[in-house]
């Protein structure tokens, strides 16, 4: 049997993610890693044979029906039992070879709750079957009804199916379960087909079911979350979270004698109680706390390309910033920077004040140089000292990777290393310590730290890449991105889209300006803060300042009496206390236009009028026009 090891599952997660970032979809509900016990091959339900000539298909009527039941007002709930499927017998030479774990990798949904009127989009992974995968269908119902509904598959990449549930298909507020699969393989025979069952209940297995709820009733408490994978005695086990979920497969897999293998007998960070630093579903407070580290800063510039004009410990800050913005979309997530400006800190003490702040995880951004191109990730390396953490750290990379890749660098992997010069060190159980300071360090304190090289600075390519700060905004929202999936975590139901203002860039000095957030969604309850900073200043007296402080107006005035380049903070807060925030710049000009007097505003024909311009500020330098239009 083909062993369920940690590259499978990477492979797996991997390629489902490549299709999910093709579509820009954000995850609220994680991977369920699914395969079931005993067989549950069915034929099509509405055939009484194993495989026949239509089995791929339902008729036009059936189709025809299942429309008009989508509204969920045709629904016959009158009867509650589960249906009972006949079991099929597997294709000789095609599925005969094949257990259900090895033909069915996973389902995932992207949420458990939709709000009315949104879509849900489910995922199922197939082996990778010589046949290959031409068609597919999703057969659903509403738990207890007779009712079936069925779609078309929207995608098929590499043996993973992209169902979409729109509107139109999941009309009524209610629970929704996935019944089951028909999927067509190419053969000889265009209608050679299978179903596999979903829906059998048992002690075992949980169904897939989701919710349709009105709007208001999506937030942070109603996300469930669930994970299954199969444990070292071949049975589906029911995890608390993807993390879980990925443990347990990866046990198996070492067990049967997996490619990365781990050290059974190490202390393991988790029998020390340091499980709540890093999975989400035992933090204490329900945060999941995120340290980034822009690497370098203040006298240590980092890598510098000085014909484009780039210096690495700004760039990693930028992204860092961008990061921060976009992981504060998700629920239960806090940011801590180790650095907010361009400030000398040294390797330690980046751990050291992460560690202060409670974090869960440490991200330490970087740009490479020496000539390469692409992107790689350093994580934990495979020492039985906290072992498990190179687990975690490993899952984590090839997120972020992934995600990256996914913006056109090229993919270098991800990577460990040990520290070997003047004899190496190592950890107290004698085993190599990491060869990166903020990752050994991280590991220490039984958290996991991974380093994200996102580009290489002396590249041409890739410095043309990173001269556009769009580009360096894409790379902190696919680290933020990956950070999120690794955590299972879901956005928020509103978005601080970002800051506008009237006028739109800039305005004279003295005269008003008004800022409002750019919020969609569910903006109800929401509260906002505004605040001013000189740019390329400190953050001293005279230099910043409150716009107006936390209250119900999304819409405040503000006016400037010194100018120069402004940054614009905007803090939204929700009730449960979570912050989004966001930055903008703008410009306060030297002068400002006031109007134009007239020395008469009814002369007789003839007489002399004198025009002037009000303007205030500093009026050197200026060079006035005037015209006129006879209106009569």
């Amino acid at each position: 049997m083909m062993p369920c090891n940690k590259e499978v599952v990477s492979d797996m997660l991997k390629s489902v993610l490549s299709l999910l970032l093709s579509l820009a979809l954000a995850v609220s509900y994680p991977l369920s890693a699914y395969a079931d016990s005993e067989p549950m091959f069915e034929p099509p339900l509405e055939s009484s044979s194993a495989y026949s000539s239509d089995t791929g298909a339902l008729s036009d009527n059936d189709q025809e029906s299942n429309a008009q039941k989508a509204g969920g007002g045709e629904f016959d709930c009158s009867d509650g039992t589960a249906k009972s499927h006949e079991e099929a017998v597997l294709p000789e030479g095609v599925l005969d070879a094949y257990s259900i774990g090895e033909i069915l990798d996973f389902v995932y949904l992207e949420s458990s709750f939709v709000s009315l009127g949104g879509t849900q989009r489910v995922v199922v992974s197939f082996a990778d079957l010589d046949m290959g995968i031409t068609s597919a269908k999703l057969q659903y119902q509403r738990p207890g009804c007779n009712g079936l509904l069925s779609i078309d598959a929207s995608d098929i990449v590499d043996g993973a199916v992209l169902f979409e549930l729109e509107p139109d298909a999941i009309q009524a507020v209610g629970e929704y379960e996935l019944v089951a699969v028909q999927v067509s393989l190419a053969s000889e025979n265009p209608n050679f087909s299978f179903t596999i069952a979903l829906d059998e209940c048992n002690d075992d297995f949980h169904p897939y079911i989701f919710s349709v709820v009105a709007s208001e009733a999506v937030d942070e408490q109603s996300v469930s979350m669930s994970a299954y994978a199969i444990d070292e005695n071949g049975s589906l086990t029911q995890a608390n979270d993807v993390e879980s979920a990925l443990r347990i497969a990866a046990d198996s897999a070492n067990d049967e004698g997996g490619d990365r293998e781990s050290k059974n007998d190490a202390p393991s960070a988790l029998s020390r109680g340091l499980d709540a630093r890093r999975t989400t579903s035992t933090l204490q407070d329900g945060k999941l706390v995120v340290a980034l580290d822009p690497g370098h800063g203040g006298s240590d510039s980092g890598a510098v390309n000085e014909d484009k004009g780039l210096q690495e410990k700004n760039l990693t800050l930028k992204i860092a910033q961008y990061c921060k913005l976009e992981l504060e979309q998700y629920f239960g997530i806090d940011v801590y920077m180790t650095r907010t400006s361009d400030e000398y800190v040294g390797l330690e003490e980046r751990v050291n004040r992460a560690i202060a702040a409670g974090s869960d995880v440490f991200v330490s951004i970087h740009i490479n140089s020496a000539g390469g191109n692409g992107a790689e990730v350093w994580v934990p390396n495979d020492s039985s000292w906290y072992g498990d953490l190179h687990d975690v750290g490993w899952d984590l990379g090839n997120k972020v990777l992934s995600k990256l890749v996914a913006l056109g660098l090229a993919d270098r992997g991800v990577k460990f290393d040990d520290y070997i010069e003047n004899g190496g060190l190592f950890y107290p159980d004698g085993s190599p310590a990491d060869g990166f300071s903020v990752i050994r360090n991280s590991r220490k304190n039984g958290i996991p730290g991974i380093i994200v090289e996102h580009a290489f600075i002396d590249n041409a390519e890739n410095a043309a890449f990173l001269q556009s700060d769009d580009n360096l905004k894409k790379l902190g929202m696919a680290d933020a991105e990956g950070i999120a999936q690794q955590y299972g975590k879901s956005k928020k139901p509103y978005y601080l889209q970002g800051i506008d203002f009237s006028p739109d860039a800039s305005q004279g000095i003295g005269q008003p300006v008004l800022i409002s957030a750019r919020v969609s969604g569910d903006t109800r309850g929401l509260n906002y803060k505004y605040v001013w900073h000189k740019s390329g200043q400190d953050w001293n007296d005279g230099q910043w300042g409150i716009v107006k402080d936390l209250g119900g107006t999304s819409t405040v005035s503000w006016q400037q009496n010194e100018p120069g380049d402004y940054e614009i903070f905007c803090d939204v807060v929700d009730a449960t206390g979570d912050v989004m925030s966001s930055v903008a710049d703008y410009r306060i000009d030297p002068w400002a236009f006031a109007a134009a007097a007239l020395s008469s505003s009814e002369p007789a024909l003839g007489d002399a009028v004198t025009v002037s311009a009000s303007v205030q500020g500093d009026t050197a330098g200026l060079s006035y026009k005037y015209s006129y239009e006879n209106l009569s």
